[in-house]
């Protein structure tokens, strides 16, 4: 005789998601906490724009007067998860692109020349020789092989750049609509300021345009598919490149917060004050 399940028993938990590892959530956090957000770095998506307009918007320095946004020092950003124990109330954004298309930008913008550092760090790491040509299709089949949390952030799979699912935004915006979503965002999070100015930095490949004429071999688009497949499912693009892209379509705002990330935030604090001098 099978007993009838008590109503009034506790329910088993869910196991506590994973965080993310330390090195991503230095290169994806970037918050201020006078203005109480957190933008999630997510690179080839428009994240020099971002990061600009938000600079020149809380310090009020023309965008002309900004150097590299990417460098921490002496911008009005912060990555020390340790220093995030505000961040239950945090407004958390990013903005996200179609994978075929950011892929095909990572590889003109930093493995073609000219080109910066990246290329050259990532595949000596992985044994590769960085001063011979690589072609798109050997390139996709190349990083297909190495385990997705160990990408250069270029290329990294969108939905391990923005802390999915340890983190969830309050709004994520699609690059083909940020002329827009910018401007509405800046007046959103610092109102009276020059909010609605949007500081473009110019890192465009033309990708956005052109990507599909990359897109030519079976294998590749096989290949993409999978290390992408996070990415096509969680925010909705389409990952048969033959059709043509939409932009995603969701793009309102969610209220909720985020005790997780401030909780992670304490304990690592904890955690180093109880480290041996």
């Amino acid at each position: 005789m099978q007993t009838a399940p008590n109503p009034s028993a506790p329910r088993p938990q869910a196991p506590p998601l994973p965080a993310p590892r330390p090195k991503i959530l230095h290169q994806s956090l970037r918050a201020n906490r006078a203005n109480r957000f957190i933008y999630l770095n997510n690179a080839k998506v428009g994240c020099s724009t971002v990061k600009a307009s938000l600079w020149a918007a809380i310090t009020g320095s023309p965008p002309a007067k900004i150097g590299n946004v990417h460098v921490l020092e002496g911008s009005p950003f912060d990555n020390d998860i340790r220093k995030l124990d505000w961040a239950a109330d945090a407004f958390i954004f990013t903005f996200v692109r179609n994978p075929h298309a950011r892929l095909v930008s990572a590889y003109l913008n930093k493995v073609l020349p000219p080109r910066d550092r990246v290329w050259p760090e990532f595949a000596t790491r992985h044994g590769l020789d960085p001063d011979r040509p690589i072609g798109f299709d050997a390139f996709v089949e190349f990083i297909s092989g190495i385990p997705p949390e160990a990408h250069d952030p270029h290329w990294r799979p969108q939905h391990i750049n923005t802390l999915h699912p340890f983190v969830t935004p309050n709004f994520v915006g699609d690059l083909d609509r940020m002329d827009t979503l910018l401007p509405d965002l800046l007046a959103r999070l610092l109102p009276g300021r020059i909010a609605g100015s949007v500081a473009r930095r110019q890192h465009g490949t033309g990708a956005g345009d052109s990507y599909r004429s990359h897109l030519t071999d079976p294998g590749t688009v096989a290949r993409m598919q999978r290390l992408y497949a996070g990415d096509f499912e969680l925010f909705g693009y389409d990952p048969d490149p033959a059709r043509d892209p939409a932009p995603l379509a969701e793009t309102r705002l969610r209220p909720h917060r985020h005790p997780r990330l401030a909780r992670l935030a304490r304990q690592r604090r904890q955690r180093k004050d109880a480290a041996p001098g």
